[in-house]
């Protein structure tokens, strides 16, 4: 585990560290006594958890969409490995499923990535259909980890016309 400290906290730890040292150096040489332990050293906080990723989509009533597709690939356009993710939401009005398949991804035109959105890779669809003659919105929130560890939180406001 890894512990990170300011350097306020680093200067008040030696500081600590020095008094007693000279605390000890004082006692008689045949007293026996027991150091005291010293203070534990705060602990920065933990950074803030990212910010979900928040995504809009337009969905005809009663029809089954691809809302969106994962992929992670390697620079040559190979797949990094399987992408999950966790429904921390359901839809109300609506059924999603995640379907590990295969097609285009659309990574950003300045990514190093960009050239693989012309081949099919592997990936992770989200698909949604809702209710039939509902219109509204409706939601649906996963949790979403990718080949490398990495992983964030995904919602989604479906706009069903």
């Amino acid at each position: 585990m890894s512990m990170y400290f300011t350097r306020p906290a680093l200067a008040g730890l030696a500081i600590a560290l020095a008094a007693g040292c000279a605390a000890l150096a004082q006692e008689s040489p045949g007293a026996t006594s027991t150091p005291a332990a010293p203070a534990a050293a705060p602990v920065a906080p933990a950074p803030p958890p990212a910010r979900p990723i928040q995504i809009n989509r337009f969905v005809p009533s009663g029809e089954e969409r691809t809302i969106w597709f994962f992929a992670a690939n390697f620079p040559d356009c190979s797949s990094r490995g399987p992408t999950v993710a966790r429904v921390l939401e359901k839809p109300e009005h609506g059924d999603a499923s995640l379907v590990a398949g295969d097609s285009f991804p659309a990574f950003g035109s300045n990514s190093p990535l960009a050239s693989c959105n012309s081949r099919k890779t592997q990936g992770l669809m989200v698909n949604y259909r809702s209710a039939p003659d509902y219109t509204g919105e409706d939601r649906l929130r996963l949790f979403v980890i990718f080949p490398d560890g990495s992983g964030g939180e995904w919602n989604y406001t479906l706009i069903v016309k």
